[in-house]
């Protein structure tokens, strides 16, 4: 049975047959029949994080910068914009000589990709993908508080915190339809000297890749092959919110989905194959509910689909939610403690600055 906010028809097309070795579901390719901004738009849709854990969301790093120069900004995180001379215009196109304040949130930390409330689903010549995420971040610019542009044939240079040693991640952008789309510039890849991270801690490199617009971003590699996890929730018997919502946490990797509960108080929601993962319910009441940490399936599933012989669903057992301490809630160290995430401690290796 498809899901109630489910807008548009699932339809497959053709799905590939899908050769098994044992148990293990060796392709997925999913096409849908439905219009596709209609489909897209519905997948990342936004997600209204409950207000008592909206604290822990990404606000804004301001930075005052003169336009006329050069200049390099980093945030807390660790992302730096190196910014060239001369690179902002105006809405009637004009250069930008007054000062300039840069608006930067970084979402790298594992709690604020949490609670971002942006999807990681992509959609590549009719596929879905979900996203292995190495964090996001926002930029946009104002001058005498009007919004201003890069000029044209400008860009920023993104220097952004490599956690991952692979080299096949590449930058996203985030459109006005809220669909991913590939930046069109290529990611550097910059090692560290004695470059190690594990268990959360470690010196790093960094990934570097030029912008040509504000916006969102992310540093992603796309996974055509989900797991579908489903399960109960056990609502508190009192003080019950009405706004609730399931998250899937990544647990040795960046990743976040979102779903919503049913009126039986099941839920779905897709993940990626062969991953250790958390699921966290939370209400606007400050009832929260942790699963314990487990690792998903090997056999291909989508939330979407009906389950069949070619369509797993992986059963989670059920998620007791109760009201949360507020001294829990309201330190960050105690909160990450009781959801069982942690903070990244990295020292990041910047490339030295040309002469």
């Amino acid at each position: 049975m498809l899901r109630k906010f489910d807008l548009f028809l699932l339809t497959l097309l053709s799905l590939p047959i899908l050769a098994e070795s044992g148990k293990i579901y060796t392709e997925s390719s999913i096409l849908w029949f439905s219009e596709k901004k209609q489909a897209e738009n519905s997948f990342n849709r936004y997600i209204n994080i409950p207000t008592p854990f909206q604290k822990y969301q990404a606000t804004c790093q301001y930075f005052q910068i003169d336009p006329q120069k050069n200049n390099v900004v980093t945030g807390k995180a660790g992302v730096r914009l190196v910014i060239e001379k001369n690179s902002f215009m105006d809405s009637k196109g004009r250069k930008v000589k007054s000062s300039v304040t840069i608006c930067l949130r970084e979402m790298i930390d594992p709690l604020a990709l949490a609670f971002s409330g942006i999807g990681l689903y992509y959609h590549k010549n009719g596929k879905v993908h979900l996203f292995e995420s190495a964090g996001m971040f926002y930029i946009s610019a104002t001058s005498k508080q009007e919004r201003v542009y890069l000029a044209k044939q400008r860009k920023i240079e993104v220097q952004f915190p490599r956690f991952y040693y692979t080299q096949n991640f590449s930058l996203y952008r985030m459109d006005g339809n809220r669909n991913w789309q590939a930046n069109q510039e290529k990611v550097r890849a910059v090692q560290a000297e004695n470059e190690e991270f594990s268990d959360g801690e470690g010196s790093i490199g960094v990934w570097i890749a030029p912008i040509g617009k504000m916006g969102m971003y992310n540093f992603d590699k796309p996974q055509p092959e989900f797991a579908c996890l489903q399960g109960k929730v056990k609502l508190p018997n009192k003080n019950r919110g009405k706004h609730i919502i399931i998250l899937v946490l990544g647990i040795d990797h960046k990743f976040i989905n979102y779903s919503s509960l049913e009126q039986d108080s099941s839920f779905q929601i897709d993940a990626l194959r062969q991953r250790y993962y958390k699921i966290v319910v939370l209400d606007e009441k400050g009832n929260v509910g942790v699963s314990e940490t487990f690792r998903s399936s090997n056999k291909t599933g989508f939330s979407r689909l009906p389950e069949g012989n070619t369509n797993f669903k992986q059963k989670i057992q059920e998620i007791a939610m109760k009201a949360l301490d507020k001294n829990v809630l309201e330190d960050p160290q105690k909160f990450r403690r009781y959801l069982g995430i942690y903070k990244d401690y990295y020292q990041i290796n910047y490339p030295k600055k040309k002469k």
